[in-house]
């Protein structure tokens, strides 16, 4: 892998097309993190929490930290650090602006309904 790109192969394109698992990366780039406090910080179950970062897992962004401990702790991969990295940071925001208009596109007529429903109102 280049040091100035990240690879995006299909897994890595499926981990990052979720908002929840882009607080994930997001909330792990400030701090290791265990599971609890993932899913508290998410308000989501925790059974939600653990599939989202079984998926960033599986695409190399994410691993489990070896511990002794009872807590299983999360941390960025050099991958998934990469993502802050000032190149990669457009993937983010291109990533949201795609799922943006493609909300759009399915739902093309909700603005002339709310622009409607703005002037009835006046």
């Amino acid at each position: 892998m280049n040091t100035n790109n990240v690879d995006l192969d299909t897994k890595t394109l499926r981990a990052l097309s979720s908002s929840n698992r882009l607080f994930i990366l997001q909330l792990l780039k400030l701090r290791n993190m265990n599971l609890t406090n993932l899913s508290k910080m998410l308000s989501i179950p925790k059974s939600s929490t653990y599939k989202n970062l079984t998926i960033l897992i599986e695409s190399g962004l994410v691993i489990k930290e070896p511990t002794n401990n009872k807590w299983r702790y999360y941390k960025l991969t050099p991958k998934g650090a990469m993502l802050f990295s000032n190149e990669s940071k457009m993937l983010i925001i291109s990533n949201d602006i795609s799922k943006s208009s493609v909300r759009f596109a399915l739902k093309p007529n909700s603005i002339h309904e709310s622009s409607k429903d703005q002037s009835s109102s006046e």
